[in-house]
């Protein structure tokens, strides 16, 4: 897992450099890449953290 969080940091600051060069329109589409993905964790942690993911859904 750790592995998995360094290379997400690389690609992360890859990103950001790669921004820093662009356009305002690259600007803010690496920002919204970064939003989209931050709420995507935010929204995975939430769901673990409640246990949701261990119910099982009974017809």
């Amino acid at each position: 897992m750790a592995e998995f969080f360094a290379t997400l940091a690389e690609w992360g600051l890859e990103l950001l450099e790669g921004a820093m060069h662009s356009t305002p329109q690259g600007l803010v589409g690496v920002g919204l890449i970064f939003f989209y993905f931050a709420l995507i964790l935010c929204a995975a942690f939430w769901r673990i953290t409640k246990g949701e993911h261990l119910e099982h859904h009974h017809h």
